[in-house]
């Protein structure tokens, strides 16, 4: 179904998943999902209108969701309204980037990205370079804080390295405090409290 990306409600614990732009699959493209966590079962929650969506990751304390849809840019869903099968979208700025993998700061004040080698930072409004040597190909990404430290977890594309790693922003340096070994090409990861949610 081309799953593309993968985040958690904070407050509900409702995990949501969306669908990327595959012709090859008879699939409509951004889709947003609900993922039973127990079964892995999709249910269909309603469509962006977007031609798809790469990455997308919830506020920390606003909760809306932050979607980033390929040659068009970034984007918010509020989950908490659909009309006809429609989310209702707003779109934050019109980009023809392509960012793989979303993830906001623990605080909420910062939104990571990532395209190809380099990982950006949106903040108050503003997009700016942060680290120029973040692994190429990342497609999975979200925080965690470990010993008061904020840290990316990410895993990249493909099946050579399928372990999910750890980046330091401040100094723009892998940490790998704990890689942990998946077996499999790893999409995007969700945390919910301790534990991980990949696909």
């Amino acid at each position: 179904m081309d799953i593309e990306g993968l985040d958690m409600h904070l407050i509900t614990k409702t995990l949501f998943t969306t669908s990327g732009q595959s012709p090859k699959r008879k699939v409509k493209a951004g889709m947003l999902y609900q993922v039973n966590k127990d079964t892995g079962v999709l249910t269909s929650f309603c469509h962006t209108g977007l031609d798809g969506i790469s990455a997308l990751s919830f506020h920390p304390t606003q909760h809306d969701l932050w979607v980033w849809a390929n040659g068009q840019g970034l984007f918010t869903i509020n989950t908490t309204q659909t009309k006809e099968n429609r989310c209702a979208i707003t779109q934050i700025f019109p980009s023809t980037a392509d960012v793989e993998a979303l993830a906001w700061g623990n605080q909420g004040q910062k939104l990571y990205g990532v395209v190809g080698s380099t990982l950006y930072q949106y903040e108050n409004n503003v997009v700016s370079e942060k680290c120029t040597n973040f692994p190429a190909k990342t497609e999975a990404l979200d925080t965690v804080v470990f010993n008061e430290k904020e840290l990316l977890l990410f895993a990249v594309h493909g099946k050579k390295d399928t372990c999910i790693h750890s980046f330091n922003v401040d100094t723009c340096s892998i940490v790998d405090i704990a890689p942990l070994p998946v077996d499999t090409d790893i999409e995007d990861l969700a945390i919910e409290g301790q534990a991980l949610e990949c696909d």
